[in-house]
């Protein structure tokens, strides 16, 4: 008795090649993440016991140092980054335009 299998079709020889399958990443919490945080509140508390500054201000101050740092990293991360800085500058021109 002869088992015969089924004949695989032939790949394309100029056709466009199918992009390869990657394993699913998975998005969570992660340790880098937890020291950024830890070392915000951090901050916070030691600046509310040596200073004399409100929590409010405390908290806008390390909002807007968060915003500036993530700000750079995003721009020196960019591989096209005039292209990505160009559509930031519109973005933030276009944000308060009411559209």
């Amino acid at each position: 008795m002869t088992i015969s299998t089924p004949a695989q079709p032939a790949a394309p020889v100029n056709g466009p090649a199918e992009p390869a399958e990657r394993p699913p990443v998975q998005a969570g919490f992660g340790f880098s993440q937890a020291l950024v945080l830890v070392g915000f509140v951090a901050a916070g508390i030691t600046l509310r016991l040596s200073t004399s500054m409100t929590v409010r201000d405390i908290v806008v101050m390390i909002a807007s140092l968060g915003m500036v740092g993530a700000s750079v990293l995003l721009v020196a991360t960019a591989r096209t980054s005039t292209r990505f800085l160009k559509r930031l500058i519109k973005a933030l021109a276009a944000s308060g335009s009411g559209s």
